[in-house]
């Protein structure tokens, strides 16, 4: 059966060097605003830097890659940097059955919340605990 992907979502660093992307999918055969289990695919890697004649001057690489599971409606997400070292990452929905982008600006319900940090020594990013 098919099921919605909502992604392509960057938040790049305040110094631009990484990116966190996210995507979610939904529930197979389900519309994504259902209270259903959302599959969220998150990674953070380097940022691409490219010469002044636009090509590319190394690649992108990827400093962590997680899957998280999350029972929710119309699963949104805010990404936060703190520096260019530690990201959080918030995840909302309004309910069963409702459409986020009808309820901006409102309370939503409060379903996690990531954060990340650089590990100095491996020089990649470690979720940290509450």
């Amino acid at each position: 059966m098919m099921h919605t992907v909502i992604g392509g979502a960057r938040a790049p660093s305040p110094d631009k060097n990484y990116v966190l992307c996210t995507t979610i999918h939904g529930a197979s055969g389900k519309a994504f605003t259902a209270l259903t289990k959302k599959r969220v695919y998150l990674w953070i890697a380097t940022t691409v830097k490219y010469s002044e004649y636009q090509l590319p001057m190394n690649k992108s690489t990827a400093l962590l890659d997680k899957k998280y599971v999350f029972v929710a409606g119309d699963l949104g997400s805010h990404v936060e940097w703190h520096g260019s070292d530690l990201v959080s990452v918030d995840f909302y929905d309004y309910g069963d059955g409702v459409l986020a982008s009808h309820m901006r600006g409102l309370q939503s319900n409060h379903i996690a919340k990531l954060t990340f940090r650089l590990h100095t020594k491996s020089a990649k990013f470690v979720e940290k605990r509450p």
